[in-house]
């Protein structure tokens, strides 16, 4: 931006998305990657925060292959989901016209 360059923005990925994460260690024969999901970008580092299930942990990587094109192109998407119990929720808080109105 200050150079005149224009910034890349290849490191930005998209929140929740299923990535495989190189394991540290690892067996012979064991898998050499986990299944995770992406959940933010870390201050201190050029990094990922990821997200293991089966381990129940967060953690930081950067050697990792994200699975963004299989997470667009999933059918099923929660916000719909959510908007429609929040548009249920709002019709049923809000009282009619005629108990709004007070008899003085």
């Amino acid at each position: 931006m200050w150079t005149g360059n224009v910034p890349s923005l290849s490191f930005l990925k998209i929140w929740g998305c299923e990535a495989y994460v190189k394991r540290l260690i690892s067996d012979k024969l064991a898998p050499k990657s986990d299944k995770c999901y992406f959940v933010g970008y870390p201050k201190e580092t050029k990094a990922y925060y990821f997200y293991n299930r089966s381990e129940n942990k967060v953690f930081v990587a950067k050697n990792c292959f994200f699975l963004e094109r299989e997470f667009l192109s999933k059918k099923k998407s929660g916000s719909r989901l959510q908007l429609e119990e929040i548009r249920e929720s709002q019709e049923t808080a809000q009282p009619d016209e005629e108990e709004q109105q007070l008899d003085l």
